[in-house]
Protein backbone atom coordinates (compact mmCIF):
# COMPACT_ATOMS: atom_id res chain seq x y z
CA UNK A 1 0.00 0.00 0.00
CA UNK A 2 2.90 2.38 0.70
CA UNK A 3 4.15 1.80 -2.84
CA UNK A 4 0.73 2.79 -4.18
CA UNK A 5 0.79 6.00 -2.15
CA UNK A 6 4.18 6.83 -3.62
CA UNK A 7 2.99 6.13 -7.16
CA UNK A 8 -0.31 8.00 -6.83
CA UNK A 9 1.13 11.52 -7.40
CA UNK A 10 2.94 10.35 -10.55
CA UNK A 11 -0.15 8.61 -11.86
CA UNK A 12 -2.43 11.54 -11.09
CA UNK A 13 0.07 14.03 -12.54
CA UNK A 14 0.15 12.02 -15.75
CA UNK A 15 -3.62 11.84 -15.82
CA UNK A 16 -3.85 15.58 -15.37
CA UNK A 17 -1.23 16.19 -18.07
CA UNK A 18 -3.09 13.86 -20.40
CA UNK A 19 -6.08 16.16 -20.57
CA UNK A 20 -9.00 14.49 -22.30
CA UNK A 21 -8.68 14.85 -26.04
CA UNK A 22 -11.31 14.63 -28.75
CA UNK A 23 -12.50 11.05 -28.24
CA UNK A 24 -9.48 8.96 -29.28
CA UNK A 25 -10.47 5.62 -30.71
CA UNK A 26 -10.05 2.98 -28.02
CA UNK A 27 -8.49 -0.03 -29.69
CA UNK A 28 -6.95 -1.92 -26.79
CA UNK A 29 -8.02 -4.80 -24.64
CA UNK A 30 -9.43 -4.20 -21.16
CA UNK A 31 -7.10 -4.54 -18.19
CA UNK A 32 -9.57 -3.41 -15.53
CA UNK A 33 -12.92 -1.73 -15.02
CA UNK A 34 -15.05 -0.47 -12.17
CA UNK A 35 -18.59 0.76 -11.94
CA UNK A 36 -21.15 2.12 -9.54
CA UNK A 37 -24.93 2.26 -9.44
CA UNK A 38 -27.21 4.50 -7.40
CA UNK A 39 -29.51 1.70 -6.39
CA UNK A 40 -33.24 1.50 -6.80
CA UNK A 41 -34.43 5.08 -6.61
CA UNK A 42 -36.81 7.34 -8.50
CA UNK A 43 -35.62 7.62 -12.14
CA UNK A 44 -34.79 11.32 -11.82
CA UNK A 45 -32.26 10.42 -9.09
CA UNK A 46 -30.89 7.21 -10.62
CA UNK A 47 -27.47 7.01 -12.26
CA UNK A 48 -24.78 4.50 -13.15
CA UNK A 49 -21.14 4.79 -14.16
CA UNK A 50 -18.50 2.51 -15.58
CA UNK A 51 -14.80 3.23 -16.18
CA UNK A 52 -12.66 0.95 -18.33
CA UNK A 53 -8.86 0.93 -18.55
CA UNK A 54 -7.41 -0.50 -21.79
CA UNK A 55 -3.92 -1.75 -22.62
CA UNK A 56 -3.55 0.95 -25.31
CA UNK A 57 -3.38 3.52 -22.45
CA UNK A 58 -6.92 4.76 -23.04
CA UNK A 59 -9.48 5.17 -20.30
CA UNK A 60 -13.20 5.43 -21.07
CA UNK A 61 -15.90 6.58 -18.67
CA UNK A 62 -19.60 6.05 -19.26
CA UNK A 63 -22.28 7.86 -17.28
CA UNK A 64 -25.98 7.01 -17.55
CA UNK A 65 -28.83 9.10 -16.17
CA UNK A 66 -31.98 7.52 -14.85
CA UNK A 67 -32.17 3.91 -15.91
CA UNK A 68 -30.92 4.60 -19.44
CA UNK A 69 -28.64 2.09 -21.13
CA UNK A 70 -27.92 3.95 -24.38
CA UNK A 71 -27.66 7.53 -25.73
CA UNK A 72 -28.87 10.14 -25.12
CA UNK A 73 -29.28 9.01 -21.49
CA UNK A 74 -25.77 7.53 -21.53
CA UNK A 75 -22.64 9.31 -22.66
CA UNK A 76 -18.94 8.54 -22.72
CA UNK A 77 -15.68 10.42 -22.41
CA UNK A 78 -12.30 8.95 -23.34
CA UNK A 79 -8.73 10.01 -22.74
CA UNK A 80 -5.35 8.53 -23.41
CA UNK A 81 -2.75 8.51 -20.63
CA UNK A 82 0.73 9.78 -21.38
CA UNK A 83 3.38 7.00 -21.41
CA UNK A 84 4.73 7.71 -17.90
CA UNK A 85 1.24 7.75 -16.38
CA UNK A 86 0.39 4.49 -18.14
CA UNK A 87 3.54 2.77 -16.85
CA UNK A 88 2.73 4.02 -13.33
CA UNK A 89 -0.87 2.80 -13.66
CA UNK A 90 0.30 -0.68 -14.70
CA UNK A 91 2.86 -0.74 -11.87
CA UNK A 92 0.10 0.08 -9.37
CA UNK A 93 -2.35 -2.44 -10.81
CA UNK A 94 -0.09 -5.44 -11.43
CA UNK A 95 0.36 -6.60 -7.80
CA UNK A 96 -3.35 -6.14 -7.09
CA UNK A 97 -4.36 -8.04 -10.24
CA UNK A 98 -1.84 -10.82 -9.49
CA UNK A 99 -3.27 -11.26 -5.99
CA UNK A 100 -6.85 -11.33 -7.29
CA UNK A 101 -5.90 -13.84 -10.00
CA UNK A 102 -4.20 -16.09 -7.45
CA UNK A 103 -7.18 -15.93 -5.10
CA UNK A 104 -10.30 -14.74 -6.99
CA UNK A 105 -12.82 -13.04 -4.71
CA UNK A 106 -16.05 -14.90 -4.10
CA UNK A 107 -19.55 -13.47 -4.30
CA UNK A 108 -21.63 -13.66 -1.14
CA UNK A 109 -24.73 -15.84 -1.15
CA UNK A 110 -26.51 -13.14 0.84
CA UNK A 111 -28.11 -10.58 -1.46
CA UNK A 112 -28.66 -7.02 -0.28
CA UNK A 113 -31.71 -5.35 -1.76
CA UNK A 114 -31.96 -1.64 -2.59
CA UNK A 115 -29.03 0.71 -1.99
CA UNK A 116 -26.19 1.53 -4.32
CA UNK A 117 -23.30 -0.71 -5.19
CA UNK A 118 -19.79 -0.72 -6.60
CA UNK A 119 -18.27 -3.52 -8.63
CA UNK A 120 -15.42 -4.16 -11.01
CA UNK A 121 -13.41 -6.57 -13.06
CA UNK A 122 -9.72 -7.15 -13.71
CA UNK A 123 -8.13 -9.16 -16.49
CA UNK A 124 -5.13 -11.46 -16.13
CA UNK A 125 -3.71 -13.82 -18.78
CA UNK A 126 -6.98 -13.83 -20.72
CA UNK A 127 -8.99 -14.49 -17.58
CA UNK A 128 -11.70 -12.11 -16.31
CA UNK A 129 -11.79 -11.81 -12.52
CA UNK A 130 -14.93 -10.31 -11.02
CA UNK A 131 -14.82 -7.81 -8.17
CA UNK A 132 -18.31 -8.50 -6.84
CA UNK A 133 -20.42 -5.77 -5.29
CA UNK A 134 -21.18 -8.15 -2.44
CA UNK A 135 -18.13 -10.34 -1.77
CA UNK A 136 -17.88 -12.87 1.03
CA UNK A 137 -16.58 -11.31 4.26
CA UNK A 138 -13.13 -12.89 3.85
CA UNK A 139 -12.65 -11.14 0.48
CA UNK A 140 -14.34 -7.81 1.25
CA UNK A 141 -11.17 -5.89 2.18
CA UNK A 142 -9.27 -7.02 -0.95
CA UNK A 143 -12.20 -6.13 -3.21
CA UNK A 144 -12.63 -2.73 -1.52
CA UNK A 145 -8.88 -2.03 -1.91
CA UNK A 146 -8.94 -2.94 -5.62
CA UNK A 147 -12.04 -0.81 -6.27
CA UNK A 148 -10.54 2.13 -4.38
CA UNK A 149 -7.35 1.85 -6.42
CA UNK A 150 -9.28 1.80 -9.71
CA UNK A 151 -11.29 4.83 -8.62
CA UNK A 152 -8.11 6.67 -7.59
CA UNK A 153 -6.50 5.87 -10.96
CA UNK A 154 -9.45 7.27 -12.91
CA UNK A 155 -8.28 10.47 -14.62
CA UNK A 156 -9.60 13.54 -12.86
CA UNK A 157 -12.61 15.07 -14.60
CA UNK A 158 -13.27 12.14 -16.95
CA UNK A 159 -16.47 11.00 -15.24
CA UNK A 160 -17.78 14.56 -14.97
CA UNK A 161 -17.22 15.02 -18.73
CA UNK A 162 -19.30 11.93 -19.46
CA UNK A 163 -21.96 13.07 -16.97
CA UNK A 164 -22.18 16.50 -18.62
CA UNK A 165 -22.79 14.86 -22.02
CA UNK A 166 -25.57 12.54 -20.79
CA UNK A 167 -29.12 13.79 -21.36
CA UNK A 168 -32.27 12.85 -19.48
CA UNK A 169 -33.84 9.90 -21.27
Amino acid sequence: MTRLRLLAPLILAGCTLAAPTPEPAATGNPIASWGAFSGTVEPSFAWSTEVTFLDDASVTAEYCKGYASEPPGCATATTRLDPEAYVALRAALEPVIADLAARPPRRSDEVNVGGGMQYGKVFHDGQSIELPSQPVAADAARVAQALRLLQDLTPEGLLSQAEARARNP
